[in-house]
This record gives structure tokens, C-alpha cells and sequence, in this order.
């Protein structure tokens, strides 16, 4: 994380173009969401799950490329929820090999809140 946000000051400071800086600051939100909140509201944290993951794909981040994100997201729900996260875990298994669509982010993200809400 603290790579990420040294080049993106660098990037700035050396008059890279703006649209670097960017793509790395909105990279390093990324990467840090992909560890369940400690102390932060968690609603707010899958609002930022929501956000992030919209700002990574308009700026074609590799890191939202595929399927990632929402293997990256239900890896991160693990310490949280962790027989959700083994269900999704082992139904993407069973989607891929059916050569069946994942869920989009967005899906997955409401479909943990329904189940944290039950």
C-alpha cells in the first residue's frame, strides 16, 4: 500500500500526468479494501467496495479485471462472514465449470447484505 502511495506522490511531484496519480491512488484504495474493517462502520465499507470498484473500471485497472474483484471481495468478507465466504468460494467453482457468469460485484456486495441481515 505504501508503494502505491509513494508513486502516486511521485507522480505528482514530477509533473507525471494526473491520470497516474490517479490510477494509483484509486489502485491503493483497492488494495486496501480487500481487508474486512476494524474500525470502520461496516455499511460504509461496502459503499466504499461499491465506489472504488466503479472508479477501478472507469479508469481500466487491471485489478477489477475478470473475475477478481469479486473473488477479491469474498476473500475479504472471510474473517467476517466465513461460511458465506465458503459458499461463494466453492459456487464460483461450480459456475466456472458449468461456464456460467459470476456474479457482478454489485450482486455479490447486496447479497451480503441481505445475508448479514437475516
Amino acid at each position: 500500500m505504501q508503494h502505491h502511495l509513494r508513486h502516486a506522490r511521485l507522480a505528482q511531484a514530477t509533473g507525471a500526468p494526473a491520470d497516474d496519480a490517479r490510477k494509483l491512488q484509486v489502485a491503493t484504495q483497492y488494495t486496501r479494501l480487500k481487508e474486512a474493517p476494524k474500525n470502520q462502520n461496516y455499511e460504509t465499507w461496502l459503499q466504499e467496495w461499491e465506489k472504488v470498484y466503479t472508479e477501478c473500471k472507469e479508469l481500466s485497472l487491471p485489478e477489477v479485471d475478470g473475475d477478481r474483484s469479486v473473488e477479491d471481495f469474498v476473500y475479504a468478507v472471510e474473517p467476517i462472514t466465513p461460511s458465506w465466504s465458503e459458499y461463494w468460494k466453492n459456487g464460483f467453482q461450480r459456475l466456472k465449470w458449468k461456464k456460467e457468469r459470476l456474479p457482478s460485484l454489485f450482486e455479490l456486495v447486496e447479497m451480503h447484505r441481505n445475508y448479514r441481515r437475516m
